[in-house]
């Protein structure tokens, strides 16, 4: 009845989830599983791994989403064996956080425009300081 409830919430969960395909497992099976090698349309596929110990193998699991592009992840260090490994968060939480950061599109551009922007203006208030010195060097007049 437990793992039926599990089944049922696992189920919930990738049906509510904007992705086409919700995968969740333990660090062995996740490393050594065909499930990476198995993606067709990784960039809608999120992925739950649980019983990842260690920062070092946090930054593994991390590292092979990114390298697969897989839409989402999320790891912790919580086991099977207390019944839910998604009770808390994982130790390595600001590591995970701080791995998984990554800007959106939209931040970037606005960036991006924010910087041309400056250049422009600047290249404009350095094009009329240069004319304005040519016009007084036009303008000087020789002392009498």
């Amino acid at each position: 009845m437990k793992r039926l409830k599990a089944l049922i919430a696992t189920l919930a969960l990738a049906a509510a989830s904007p992705f086409a395909a919700a995968v969740e497992g333990s660090y062995t099976a996740f490393i050594n599983g065909p499930f990476l090698s198995g993606l067709t349309n990784p960039a809608s596929t999120g992925a739950i791994v649980h019983t990842v110990m260690t920062e070092a193998q946090m930054h593994e699991v991390m590292g092979l989403a990114r390298q697969h592009g897989l839409g989402a992840i999320y790891v912790t260090d919580g086991t099977m064996a207390s019944g839910n490994p998604y009770l808390h968060l994982p130790g390595y939480w600001q590591a995970e956080v701080l791995a998984a950061a990554v800007p959106e599109p939209a931040s970037v551009l606005l960036m991006i425009a924010g910087l041309g922007s400056l250049a422009a203006l600047r290249r404009r208030g350095a094009a009329r300081g240069a004319g304005a010195t040519r016009l007084a060097a036009v303008a000087r007049v020789p002392p009498a």
